[in-house]
């Protein structure tokens, strides 16, 4: 089965890490407690080893996005699954590199502070590994609001296919990258932070991402004065997705 990971612009973050609430447990003599589970949950950004800009989101269900990017495109998009325990992290991931459509599996490893700092390593069914040190983004505590996300975002796919899409004051989403149609919706995630869920369905003639629907998360950045919508996300059977940035008009 062909899979088409496309980029729908230049450009965001992944892995799910199903962070454990809890504390220490009591009792017991002299011993040392164990450290209580913390959250990881936030925006992250930094640079890999490897030399990628990374940008990552972990939400509050231990979801972790990231995406990968060199001189303003995105080669790749990590996504999978892990467990908290203290201030540690370790998880299955899933690779989608862009420029080959090629998707490796992997596993992490990572250390963090909340709202601080986090160090991350992966390693790859290819034999890549990599260390990512990464610092919170503090953006991730502002609101999301369809206010702020009504507009209209220009872009292009990694092949440099155009892509414009609007999104209306109710969240709706219309769009066109050449001969594709781009619909769908982004709604505030209902946690008070700076995400949104995304939700694309592609039909028509050469769609880059493929045709269907695939559902994520977005986030609104402003950078020089400029605002940007990254998004990413993935079909249902996580085997086929959408990775974009716009740029706000």
């Amino acid at each position: 089965m062909s899979r088409h990971f496309k980029l729908l612009g230049a450009a965001l973050v992944t892995a799910t890490l199903a962070a454990c609430g809890g504390g220490s447990g009591g009792g017991g003599g002299g011993g040392s407690q164990p450290v209580a589970n913390q959250d990881p949950q936030g925006l992250w950004n930094g640079t890999s080893t490897s030399g990628y800009t990374i940008g990552a989101l972990v939400l509050e269900n231990g979801e972790f996005w990231s995406i990968f990017s060199r001189n303003g495109l995105a080669y790749g998009v990590d996504y999978g699954t892990g467990t908290v325990s203290g201030t540690n992290i370790s998880g299955n991931i899933q690779e989608f590199y862009i420029p080959t459509n090629q998707v490796y599996s992997g596993s992490l490893t990572a250390t963090f502070s909340p709202k601080a700092t986090m160090q991350v390593n992966t390693s790859y069914s290819n034999g890549n590994t990599t260390s990512t040190a990464l610092a919170y983004n503090t953006s991730y505590d502002t609101p999301a609001s369809l206010a702020q996300a009504t507009g209209t975002y220009t872009g292009n796919y990694y092949t440099g296919a155009p892509v414009n899409i609007s999104i209306s004051s109710n969240g709706v989403v219309s769009g066109i990258s050449n001969t594709c149609n781009i619909g769908g919706n982004v709604t505030p995630r209902p946690t008070g932070k700076n995400v949104y869920n995304v939700s694309l369905t592609f039909s028509g003639s050469n769609c880059e991402p493929g045709v269907g629907t695939a559902t994520g998360v977005g986030i609104l950045s402003t950078s020089n004065g400029s605002t940007y919508l990254y998004t990413a996300g993935l079909n249902s059977t996580k085997t086929n997705g959408f990775f974009w940035i716009g740029k706000k008009q």
